[in-house]
């Protein structure tokens, strides 16, 4: 439990932290409920390969080698 009695996968995102944007941008584009980190999380273990696209994308992770074609490295 956190400091205010909420479980951390029922703690709601909200846009003050990084997270939270990213969360919000996941749900623009794709139209998925991500405003829980359960929310985001069931979405990332349904849809890993956009998940991680939105992640290397949105966070600017480099790789060495051209970026798997089945993901899809998309800006938010």
């Amino acid at each position: 439990m956190g400091p205010a009695g909420v479980s951390l996968q029922d703690a709601r995102l909200d846009e003050t932290t990084v997270i939270g944007r990213f969360a919000t941008g996941v749900c623009a584009r794709y139209g998925v409920e991500t405003d829980t980190y359960a929310a985001l999380h069931a979405w990332s273990v349904a849809e890993p390969e956009h998940f991680w696209g939105q992640v290397w994308g949105y966070f600017g992770v480099r790789r060495r080698g051209p970026t798997p074609r089945s993901w899809t490295v998309v800006r938010c």
